[in-house]
């Protein structure tokens, strides 16, 4: 008994472990078999006893792959620990141990003959080799002591920068306490006072814990972005972003991910027009690393959604698809409600009501049961699934929606933050469109009045949005001057700050429409123009206003061969929406008027007024049923039937009083009706009376179109001629 023998000893051990048996097959099982056996015969080699599928099977291999593995160095080793003279056998353990170390590191073992080519052929070979059993086992430790190294390291790591995260949170509230100069206004500091105090100290506090720095600006951003605090979002966003690249280089996950949340704090910044650069750098770094799919991954995919949103709708809706496929491989989050509702979001712009909805509401249930009611996300939501519901005709759905978005944004983030501005907005915009114009001219003035005190007239985002829908509230109630003044300004805002986008185009159309109604014909093609030429770079073909205004100007024009196919196409893409087909329709009896065609001004004008009067959405209807008895009784008056058109006259009379302000052109129009329904009855005291409102109407603005101002002129003439007769 020797060292040679444990060297022997461990050379059976190793033997057995690489193919699953002894070194011998003994004849008889006895001590006597055994030490014959060692003392005559010869081992044989491992990888001449891989025969057995079942042993191979347990080595994770085949019986051919085992014997390629184990043919060469490992045989050879095996062979050297089990000679049979004590002298042949490695001097010791050790020895045996640092043999085997070679192997696993690819190096030429002491066992193999001292031969130029081997060790070559070793050197050469050192990396391709196959990884045998015994590598696996080795190796498997060497991992798993790498693995608790590294967390170690890891954990000293977070240790460090968790103590440095609490002692900073710490110093911020401490500026809180009584223990200052002034503790009562101290203990007054609002949550946007303590945050702008840990935005100005987090530079200099936390200059030798960088990991903690990079995390408390990630945070301090996202609570700016919280409180609608954009460019201060941006500022600090940035300051991640250069500190990222210092530490981890600029292809790391770090980088990318800040460069991702850079371009969110973006997108309604004064920044925005950096936003599509930094989205693109962002791509090209994850492509770089290869990862597709990261929750960073469908971060981006969102924000690649919002930003093409403005720009070209069909790719924005492909990557917010992309976004919610790849957030759905993960556990439910709070991303992935973003990322239903800017889906959600697009789909509504491209008319697919049915799939918005689906999504939106999914996102509603799934944001609840993850942060409760309400919360920061709420608000959005809502608001977007009311407008969904709003178009599919469910009033009802869509009113409560709304309101509890505009709830739920005072719930959480009081009256001065643009989620409260925007949902007020949005509950404006729903109250206008169901003929409420009175409510909905309060609300969007409140939206407008707030926005200005927190945002101001410069911001890109917000202010241009709630000043367009106020101006239009404004123009459609009666008051257009002052309508065209707020969309104007809402047109220079978005053109020097956000030019080419859908969102312009919808205010020059818009402001298009406005112009129409003051007479202004050639301001309204240019702006047309200008709209056109935007919606066919962004591919936008849902926009209804873009041929509808075009023929309401041609009509005002005169030029009814142009309106005429106009019309046509509008009544050809108005599909079965109640509203888009009401639209289209009264498109036409403008046309019809317009031509001379009174019997089909009176059958398409009593047809919508009959179908609203039956609807069960009548009360949200006002509007066009009074539009419809309008026009259906001009249309009477057109054949001398004023008995037919005295009802629907007075009937659009107290519709129209009910909803718009005293002094609406459309009002005016109203009244010169009358006043010839009357003239043609022979109460020409009445007519006089009833022109002369109108005319008191008109002459509140200082220019009206033609096609306001006609009907007035050809009333006051005929009575002009009753008096010189």
């Amino acid at each position: 008994m020797s060292t040679s023998s444990d060297v022997y000893s461990l050379g059976v051990i190793l033997y057995e472990l690489l193919c699953g048996q002894r070194p011998y097959t003994l004849k008889r099982g006895s001590k006597d078999a055994l030490r014959e056996a060692i003392l005559t015969a010869s081992a044989g080699r491992p990888s001449q006893a891989t025969a057995d599928e079942t042993r191979a099977e347990a080595r994770g291999a085949t019986p051919r792959n085992l014997a390629a593995i184990l043919k060469g160095d490992p045989d050879t080793i095996v062979a050297k620990a089990l000679k049979g003279e004590p002298a042949e056998r490695y001097v010791t353990a050790d020895a045996f141990a640092q043999d085997i170390g070679r192997y696993l590191r690819g190096e030429a073992v002491l066992a193999q003959p001292e031969s130029a080519f081997y060790r070559a052929r070793k050197f050469v070979l050192r990396h391709k080799l196959p990884v045998t059993i015994s590598a696996a086992a080795v190796l498997a430790l060497a991992a798993g002591l790498g693995v608790a190294l590294w967390e170690a390291r890891i954990a000293r790591s977070e240790s460090r920068t968790s103590a440095a995260v609490e002692k900073f949170l710490e110093d911020i509230f401490r500026a809180n306490s009584s223990d200052q100069p002034n503790p009562v206004a101290a203990r007054q500091a609002t949550a946007r006072q303590l945050l702008d105090l840990g935005a100005a100290r987090v530079d200099h506090e936390l200059a030798q814990s960088p990991e903690a720095k990079l995390r408390l600006l990630k945070t301090i951003a996202g609570l700016y972005l919280d409180l609608g605090l954009d460019d201060q979002a941006v500022d600090l966003s940035r300051k991640r972003l250069a500190l990222g690249r210092s530490l981890h280089g600029n292809r790391s996950p770090a980088v990318a991910e800040a460069l991702v949340d850079l371009a969110g704090a973006m997108h309604s910044s004064q920044s925005a027009g950096q936003e599509e650069s930094v989205l693109q750098e962002a791509e090209a770094t994850l492509n770089r690393l290869g990862d597709h799919t990261s929750p960073t991954r469908a971060l981006l995919y969102t924000k690649l959604g919002e930003f093409y949103f403005s720009s070209d709708v069909p790719r924005a809706i492909r990557y917010a698809h992309q976004a919610v496929l790849a957030y759905r491989a993960h556990p439910p989050s709070t991303e992935l409600v973003e990322a239903l509702y800017t889906e959600g979001l697009l789909r509504n712009q491209r008319s697919d009501f049915a799939e918005a909805e689906r999504l939106l509401s999914d996102g509603a249930t799934l944001s609840k049961r993850l942060d409760g009611d309400p919360n920061p996300s709420l608000p959005r939501i809502y608001a977007t699934l009311g407008e969904s519901q709003q178009v599919s005709l469910e009033y009802a759905a869509a009113e409560q929606s709304l309101r509890h978005a505009f709830s739920a944004a005072r719930g959480v983030n009081g009256d001065d933050h643009v989620d409260t501005v925007q949902t007020t907005m949005r509950l404006g915009m729903f109250l206008g469109n169901t003929s409420r114009l009175r409510e909905a001219l309060e609300m969007l003035g409140v939206a407008r009045n707030t926005v200005l005190k927190i945002r101001g007239p410069d911001d890109s985002f917000h202010t241009p949005q709630v000043q367009l829908e106020y101006g239009w509230a404004l123009a459609r109630i009666g008051r257009i001057e002052e309508g065209l003044d707020s969309i104007e300004a809402a047109v220079k805002n978005r053109r020097k700050n956000r030019p080419g986008t859908r969102f312009l185009a919808a205010m020059l159309e818009y402001q298009a429409r406005v112009l129409i109604e003051t007479g202004d014909y050639a301001g309204a093609a240019s702006a047309l123009d200008e709209a056109s030429a935007i919606l066919d770079k962004t591919h936008d073909t849902s926009d209804w206003r873009r041929t509808d205004y075009r023929a309401r100007l041609f009509l005002a024009m005169g030029r009814i061969e142009d309106a005429a196919p106009l019309v046509k196409a509008a009544e050809a893409s108005a599909g079965a929406s109640t509203i888009q087909s009401l639209r289209a329709r009264a498109l036409r009896v403008e046309l019809s008027r317009a031509q001379g065609d009174s019997a089909g001004v009176v059958a398409i004008a009593s047809a919508i007024r009959k179908e609203v009067a039956g609807s069960p959405l009548r009360p949200y209807l006002k509007e066009w049923e009074a539009m419809a008895s309008l026009a259906e009784g001009q249309g009477y008056l057109a054949v001398r039937q004023p008995d037919k058109a005295l009802p629907l006259l007075s009937r659009a009379s107290e519709l129209f009083s009910s909803i718009l302000d005293p002094v609406s052109a459309v009002l005016a129009d109203v009244q010169a009706a009358l006043a010839e329904c009357w003239l043609q009855s022979g109460d020409r005291a009445k007519a006089k009376a009833l022109l002369d409102d109108a005319k008191r109407i008109a002459a509140t603005h200082p220019h009206l179109g033609l096609q306001h101002l006609r009907p007035l002129m050809e009333v006051d003439k005929v009575l002009r001629s009753y008096g010189s007769h």
